[in-house]
């Protein structure tokens, strides 16, 4: 397994020189391409890999494989740019790391310029999450980067549940999303659910960007071992990483794509130490919640799912799914305590 050690000073100075590969010209896809539209059938990938000062030439070989084996979407783990920096508090991070919101918005740098490029060359649609910076805050964003022609359109997500605990200090640096459940439509007509790691845990959110309309979810993740032995009643989450999102799939009869990173971690900071050891284990699912794709916990690779758009529609209105929902009565999820009384009433 591949093991990184850092300090903060050394991550932020090997930012200040990132160098991004020359993305070639490649030939024309086949009739698989991601710019034609109304597909019945389209394929997602999933790229598993361990950070190292070449991420980005990894990234390029990786999507570049995954458009030429006819995928319409190729989705990266979590914040792949950079080694998981949440480990740690470190005020350092906030002046040199956040990448400025997207060109499109008013801003831009060199990495959305670089991950239109790849889309467009590539002719595919790439979902990259990112540390956003936008004006006074700071988000965990997550974009999809869609060619169309020789342009790219993009629709992004901003994180909406920020996990706090050991080894895992997102509060530290991203405000909470305000974008809401985000369903992307990529120009082959797949409607697909956005999510960023911690959202996956969250059964509302899935349900959310399904009744929305998504064909398939998604979930760029940094996981891995726990600081505390045992927190997760076995010493390791993973069983029941799995397991959450097979949920989501069943629950809302959806393909799920779930992209973790892999690699053990080190940061050094003055005379403290911390490692996670990322336990891949990236998998894809059928809409039954059936796992069809999936990787070990240190290898590099890419799971797959072939999204049958109409399969997921006939079965999802054969079941009933959404004609025997009762929305009225779920007011409760709507509170923080479960009450269905509006405080003071």
């Amino acid at each position: 397994m591949n093991t990184t050690e850092y300090t903060p000073i050394s991550l932020v100075e090997a930012w200040k020189t990132i160098e991004y590969p020359e993305i070639p010209k490649l030939g024309a896809k086949s009739s698989n391409s991601a710019t034609k539209t109304d597909h019945q059938k389209a394929k997602v990938a999933g790229v598993q890999l361990s950070w190292a000062p070449d991420i980005l030439t990894k990234i390029l070989n990786n999507v570049i494989k995954a458009s030429q084996q006819g995928a319409q979407l190729v989705v990266l783990q979590e914040l792949p740019l950079t080694p998981y920096f949440c480990q740690i508090q470190n005020p350092l991070y906030f002046h040199h790391l956040p990448t400025p919101t997207l060109a499109k918005e008013g801003g831009g740098g060199r990495l959305h310029e670089w991950l239109e490029e790849l889309a467009v060359k590539a002719d595919v649609s790439v979902a990259f999450s990112y540390y956003e910076k936008a004006n006074t805050n700071l988000y965990n964003t997550l974009t999809v980067y869609m060619p169309r022609g020789n342009d790219c359109s993009l629709t992004s997500y901003r994180k909406t549940h920020i996990p706090d605990g050991p080894g895992y200090c997102e509060k530290f640096y991203f405000t909470p999303g305000d974008t809401g459940p985000v369903v992307c439509v990529l120009p082959c007509g797949l409607r697909v659910g956005l999510s960023v790691c911690w959202d996956q845990w969250f059964p509302e959110h899935a349900r959310c960007l399904a009744v929305m309309g998504a064909e398939v979810l998604v979930y760029p993740t940094a996981i891995g071992s726990e600081p505390t032995e045992g927190i997760c009643g076995q010493g390791s989450s993973k069983g029941q990483w799995r397991r959450v999102m097979q949920g989501h799939s069943a629950g809302n009869m959806i393909p799920v794509v779930a992209v973790n990173r892999t690699g053990v971690e080190r940061v050094k900071d003055g005379g403290a130490v911390s490692e996670i050891t990322f336990y891949g284990s990236s998998f894809a699912t059928d809409n039954t919640g059936d796992i069809i794709s999936s990787l070990g916990e240190a290898e590099e690779g890419i799971v797959w799912v072939e999204v049958d758009r109409g399969k997921v529609e006939m079965e999802r209105t054969a079941w009933g799914m959404w004609r025997d929902r009762r929305p009225e009565c779920y007011g409760a999820i709507r509170t923080k305590d479960g009450s269905t009384r509006t405080p003071g009433a």
